[in-house]
């Protein structure tokens, strides 16, 4: 194919007019190099291709890191738990009465529990009255002989720790459960 030029030249060259075959024939797109720039259609593709990626990527790490706020109401903890010392968080003691047909019997407990970062804490602090109901209610199931000797407390405490941590669904934010006061009276 000739650009027009190309067949002004010839028809000049032969004495003859240029026809309309030879300017219908040429195409401008022919000329075009390969280093060109891509054209207005490809760059879109691109652009959206583009977009696409960084659309999926920013909802893959929104549903691996958590969120945001609506999960602090849901008892999810907001972020990636903090690095540094553990802190303590003192909770108010739990009384219940033991579950003895015929004897009058209760338990006093107060514990601390283990936190990474001010964050954690404050999540503990916004949800204490769901994880004392917890606890309050696995506390009054104990028998007496539930709460003997030093394997016995062992397994409340690791209980205690589960039900705590049973209120943030996506992760462990309490990392120890430990005993003030244990007292049966």
């Amino acid at each position: 194919m000739l650009p027009a030029a190309a067949a002004d030249v010839i028809a000049v060259a032969t004495d003859a007019t240029p026809t309309h075959e030879a300017q219908a024939l040429y195409d401008p797109r022919d000329t075009m190099e390969e280093d060109e720039p891509q054209t207005p259609k490809s760059k879109n593709t691109l652009v959206i291709a583009l977009a696409a990626v960084m659309i999926a990527g920013g909802a893959g790490a929104f549903f691996v890191f958590g969120g945001g706020g609506a999960q602090a109401a849901n008892g999810e903890a907001e972020g990636p738990v903090e690095s540094g010392p553990p802190l303590l968080v003192d909770m108010d003691p739990f009384i219940v009465n033991l579950n003895e047909p015929g004897a009058g019997r209760y338990l006093k407990i107060s514990v601390s529990l283990a936190v990474r970062g001010e964050s954690a804490k404050e999540a503990i602090t916004a949800r204490t009255a769901p994880i004392r109901h917890r606890v309050l209610t696995y506390l009054a199931g104990l028998s007496f002989a539930d709460t003997q000797g030093d394997q016995a407390k062992t397994v409340i405490q690791n209980k205690l720790l589960e039900l705590a941590n049973a209120e943030f669904k996506k992760q462990d934010l309490i990392e120890g459960v430990y005993f003030t006061e244990f007292v049966i009276q």
